[in-house]
């Protein structure tokens, strides 16, 4: 598996959009990181690289809220 090489901005902006499409699929406690991986091409360690587990949901769901995506 290779993923194309993106600036680090441009790779967290793609790995939230993925998880946030990834959300309206499955619902926001079902996403994994393994999910997001996947559809980006990527290893899941490379979202470890950007966030720590807890890091990452807290910027989904207020990447969610930027998009106005948010759903209670």
């Amino acid at each position: 598996m290779t993923a194309r090489r993106l600036p680090a901005e441009d790779r967290r902006q793609q790995l939230l959009g993925i998880a946030l499409d990834l959300a309206h699929d499955v619902g926001y406690a079902r996403v994994t990181s393994t999910m997001i991986a996947e559809r980006a091409g990527c290893f899941r360690t490379l979202i470890s690289r950007y966030w720590r587990r807890k890091d990452f949901y807290a910027a989904l769901l207020h990447e969610a809220r930027e998009r106005g995506d948010w759903r209670s």
